[in-house]
């Protein structure tokens, strides 16, 4: 089957009237050469295709799902239909996974945000995360309503973040960087032992002091390291929150967004209908050079 003929027997008349006018050389082609035209394309400028479409009713495409789908024939239809456009899956082992906010709509909406982000971490590790033991993990599937409106896609995104930050997951980096903070190279290197929050600044190390309920925090040198308001821990199942030993306030974001400050603690009862987002931080390990 051609280009020209899948899309009049799809009732897509108007498209193929488009590739004909501004793609007349591949309107007459078979299906699989122009698909093979088109990865190779994109490899030029070195972007991955991954072959990953639907056969269901919200999706469409051709990926082996429904009541008949079984492993054997997954691996060998698969493989097949990948070798069709020139891969070869030869020393090659790469596991996938989709992660949206609906599997669990309900609690990302209206559940506590520190369990609910907990819960469905320790979900997604159970399920996928052990293979990073071994194998490469990427995930292929994610997604938020990007105009704010969906209040359990805001809360989940986050979350999602924090895991596959702290895992070293692969994304799609230029989607990512519109919506999270975590921004390559790093500038800073932060360590947290258990008992104090330190900042290693080449030869010297520092750490982070608390001064009071909305006050800013300060980077303390060798003499407060160590001393009681120097001492955090953390304090929600996220293991997100960082809460001052001396006192019981965590390490916040100020509404400027720009600032360190200490707020109460939030959403640690177990409540719903409260957001700890911004008293959320995530210590990840990184392979990476400081720049400083």
């Amino acid at each position: 089957m051609t280009v020209r003929e899948s899309l009049i027997f799809n009732g897509l008349n108007d498209v193929m009237k488009a590739i004909s006018l501004l793609n007349p050389e591949i309107i007459n082609l078979p299906l699989i050469q122009v698909f093979q035209t088109v990865i190779e394309s994109l490899g030029k400028y070195n972007i991955m295709v991954i072959l990953d479409n639907h056969r269901d009713e919200q999706c469409g495409g051709h990926e082996l799902k429904g009541p008949k789908q079984n492993t054997q024939d997954w691996y060998k239809y698969m493989q097949q239909g990948a070798e069709q456009v020139s891969l070869t899956f030869k020393g090659k082992l790469v596991f996938e996974f989709h992660w949206y906010s609906f599997a669990n709509r309900q609690g990302w909406e209206s559940g506590n945000l520190n369990q609910v982000c907990s819960a469905s971490s320790t979900d997604v590790y159970r399920k996928v995360g052990f293979l990073l033991d071994q194998y490469p993990l990427f995930m292929s599937e994610f997604g938020i309503n990007q105009d704010g409106q969906s209040i359990g896609d805001n809360y989940y995104i986050g979350c999602l973040l924090a895991f596959t930050a702290e895992r070293d997951i692969d994304w799609n980096p230029g989607f990512m960087a519109t919506i999270s903070s975590i921004v390559p190279p790093l500038r800073e290197a932060w360590g947290f032992n258990g008992n104090g929050l330190a900042f290693a600044n080449g030869s010297t190390n520092s750490c982070l002091e608390v001064l009071g309920n909305g006050q800013g925090v300060q980077v303390g040198n060798s003499t407060i390291c160590g001393g009681p308001s120097s001492k955090w821990k953390t304090v929600s199942p996220t293991n997100m929150q960082f809460s001052s030993q001396q006192f019981n306030l965590c390490l916040d974001v100020n509404p400027d967004g720009k600032t360190l400050v200490t707020n109460p603690c939030l959403c640690l009862d177990g409540c719903s209908n409260c957001n700890p987002e911004s008293q959320w931080f995530k210590l990840v390990n990184s392979t990476r050079q400081i720049i400083m």
